[in-house]
């Protein structure tokens, strides 16, 4: 009987996709006059097939979909989209939830679940969604046009969130995960390099000139920032991001030569990250290291490692040579003097006042470039954030940023927690990795606007559900029979 209802509902599903298709097909043949017309079948085909693959193995979809977010800007450049081809990542990841619900098993589940919705990171993360729900009754805005969009991003959010529980469950899982995220973070990385030596491809150019203020942010200090296939803010996040992991990886292995390897790596991707120019990025190592140096501040070993990585940073940064604008670049972000910086404050000290008489916000979507399209006359139009935190008081007020500030708190205490209760010292590295690495975009989210943005939403959620499954793991039998070396 279930085989036969699954296999009535694959019919029925492909029925529908193929209908979908044939829909969009004919619509962007239209808008295309036929031009594209190869590469819309090619990619009406991968869908396709991308689509039963999900519902065959949720896990490979979500691998699917990580890789999804890493590349879904791309075809817009290279087609010169005038909209975000996001979406396909959206869809994608809501055909992994609905294969989860297909799959799981009701008895089964009984004990993953109740181990699920106790821990309190859960609960906050419904919270956030909740809270969201609830700006649609903010009286500052007019419509719920910026809103819908808001929350359907929030929505996928949560999905990441709920679909990263219950399909990685295992170590093994976990692990391919991390590898497959640090291994697109470092083909991004390369593709960074070749953007260094060689230039930027025809499409790119396009791409940097697409407005003179675009223009003029990608130029500094007399070269152009690197974004890879990603963009300038993301990419080198990311790049840093994955140092740290390697990193931390690296003091859990024994063989020299692997431990070679990883601090090679983690060097050659923050090399890769100064092209960027994105100054902000080059503390997530050093915050992360020092969070790392908290918890282990009674091994020796520890110490002497974070004192190594400020006494590297502290001699590239007073090398005698100044002739590498590179360089340059990345040392101002160790100088004290950063007049963007300076900037911003001034901002953040003029909105405070709006922040205070606002509790729940100017609503969703309504400041910088958001605000300008979907609320022109809106104090908050136009108005450039330039943070995570300041965007999230201004458009949600200083309840949902303390709604904020609280989920991620909850997420660090638990991660932290996890890594002082568990026995398993392979989910020793991993309640490292995630609570050094959300510790250290967390700070840098004061002056970027980082967490929420894609690919690095993809280690926000669904890293916070590793904690919570990794807690889980750790009650079961198997795991407390080890004992920690």
């Amino acid at each position: 009987m279930n085989a036969l209802v699954k296999n009535k509902f694959f019919t029925a599903t492909a029925m529908m996709l193929m209908a979908f298709m044939a829909i969009a097909l004919a619509w962007m043949s239209a808008q295309y006059q036929y031009s594209l017309i190869p590469l819309i079948l090619a990619g009406a085909l991968a869908g396709f097939f991308v689509l039963v693959a999900t519902f065959i193995s949720p896990f490979h979809g979500l691998l699917i979909n990580l890789f999804i977010s890493f590349f879904i800007f791309l075809p817009q450049r290279v087609l010169n989209l005038q909209y975000s081809l996001a979406v396909i990542w959206e869809v994608q990841l809501l055909v992994c939830f609905l294969a989860i619900l297909i799959q799981l098993k009701g008895n089964q589940m009984q004990d993953v679940n109740k181990a699920f919705f106790r821990n309190p990171i859960t609960w906050f993360v419904l919270i956030f969604l909740l809270y969201i729900s609830v700006e649609i009754f903010n009286p500052n805005v007019p419509d719920a046009v910026g809103y819908i969009y808001v929350l359907r991003r929030t929505v996928v959010y949560v999905l990441s969130f709920f679909v990263a529980f219950y399909i990685l469950d295992s170590l093994k899982k976990i692990n391919d995960f991390f590898r497959l995220f640090v291994a697109l973070i470092f083909l991004a990385t390369l593709y960074a390099y070749y953007q260094q030596t060689f230039g930027f491809l025809p499409f790119e150019v396009s791409y940097i000139n697409q407005s003179p203020e675009f223009y003029n942010l990608l130029n500094q200090w007399g070269i152009m920032r690197k974004f890879s296939f990603l963009d300038v803010v993301t990419y080198p996040m990311l790049s840093n991001l994955a140092a740290l992991i390697v990193i931390l990886f690296a003091f859990y292995e024994k063989n020299v030569t692997r431990i070679l390897l990883f601090i090679g790596a983690a060097v050659f991707l923050v090399i890769g990250s100064t092209f960027s120019g994105t100054r902000s990025s080059s503390y997530i190592v050093p915050l992360g290291l020092f969070l790392y140096a908290v918890m282990n501040i009674r091994k020796p070993k520890t110490l002497l490692v974070y004192l190594g990585v400020l006494l590297a940073i502290f001699i590239t940064i007073n090398l005698p040579i100044n002739r590498f604008n590179t360089l340059n670049r990345y040392r101002s972000a160790f100088s004290g003097e950063d007049a963007s910086l300076d900037i911003r404050n001034i901002n953040r000290a003029r909105i405070q006042p709006y922040i205070h008489d606002h509790p729940m916000g100017g609503g969703l979507a309504t400041a910088g470039t958001p605000g300008e399209l979907n609320y022109p006359g809106h104090p908050l139009a136009g108005f450039a954030a330039d943070s995570g935190l300041l965007l999230s008081a201004v458009e949600k007020g200083w309840i949902g940023l303390a709604f904020d500030m609280l989920l991620y708190l909850v997420i660090l205490v638990q991660g932290a927690m996890g890594y002082f209760r568990t026995q398993n010292d392979h989910h020793k590295k991993y309640y490292l990795a995630i609570t050094c690495g959300l510790f250290s975009l967390l700070l840098v989210e004061y002056a970027q606007v980082v967490i929420l943005q894609v690919p690095l939403c993809m280690f926000f959620f669904p890293g916070a559900a590793i904690i919570v499954r990794l807690r889980y793991l750790d009650q079961l039998p198997a795991t407390l029979s080890i004992k920690t070396k």
